[in-house]
C-alpha cells in the first residue's frame, strides 16, 4: 500500500487516503473505507459509505454515492451522478455510465459495462462481460448470464434468469 495522507470530509472529520488518490471537490469518504492506489473521485456531493473498499486504479464521477460495505475492485470506472448501493460488490473492469443505478446486494461480474440511466434493482446477479445499453431496466432478484447483450431501454422484471451468451437484437419481447 502507498503512503498516506488524510482528507477532510466536509463536516470536518478526517480519514486517511493513499497519497497518489486524486480527490476533486465535495466527497465524503465514510468510516473504515480502505481505498487502493491511484483512484479518482470527483466532488460534486460524491459519498462513499462506511466499510467499502475501493481497488486500484478506480475512477469515481462526481454526484455518485456508493453505499456501505460495498466493494468496487481494480479498474472500475462509475460515471457521474450514479448509485451503487449498499453491499454490492463490482468486479474488476466493469464500467457503469451516468445517472445509472445499481441495487443493493447485487454481484456486478468482471468487465460488466453498464449503459447511462440503466437501472438494476436488488439481489441480482450480472455475468462477466455482459453489454447493458442505455435505460435498460432489470427488476430485482434476477440473474443475467455472462456474456449476455441487452439492447437500449428493454426491460427484464423481477425474479428472471437470462441465460448466458443470449444477444437479443431487433424488437424480440422484453422480459417480465
Amino acid at each position: 500500500m502507498s503512503d498516506s495522507t488524510m482528507h477532510t470530509n466536509p463536516d470536518g472529520t478526517t480519514v486517511s487516503v493513499p497519497t497518489d488518490t486524486i480527490i476533486i471537490g465535495d466527497v465524503w469518504i465514510g468510516a473504515r473505507v480502505q481505498i487502493g492506489s491511484n483512484v479518482t473521485i470527483n466532488g460534486n456531493r460524491t459519498v462513499i459509505g462506511d466499510d467499502s473498499v475501493i481497488g486500484d486504479n478506480v475512477t469515481i464521477g462526481g454526484g455518485v454515492t456508493i453505499g456501505s460495505n460495498s466493494r468496487i475492485d481494480d479498474n472500475v470506472k462509475i460515471g457521474e451522478y450514479s448509485t451503487v448501493g449498499d453491499n454490492v460488490r463490482m468486479c474488476e473492469g466493469s464500467t457503469v455510465g451516468t445517472e445509472a443505478k445499481i441495487g443493493n446486494n447485487t454481484i456486478i461480474g468482471v468487465n460488466v459495462r453498464i449503459g447511462d440511466e440503466a437501472a438494476i434493482g436488488n439481489n441480482n446477479h450480472i455475468g462477466r462481460s455482459t453489454k447493458i445499453k442505455l435505460g435498460v431496466i432489470i427488476g430485482s432478484s434476477t440473474i443475467i448470464g455472462a456474456d449476455v447483450r441487452i439492447p437500449a431501454c428493454w426491460q427484464i422484471g423481477n425474479n428472471k434468469i437470462v441465460n448466458p451468451g443470449n444477444k437479443a437484437t431487433g424488437f424480440l419481447p422484453q422480459i417480465h
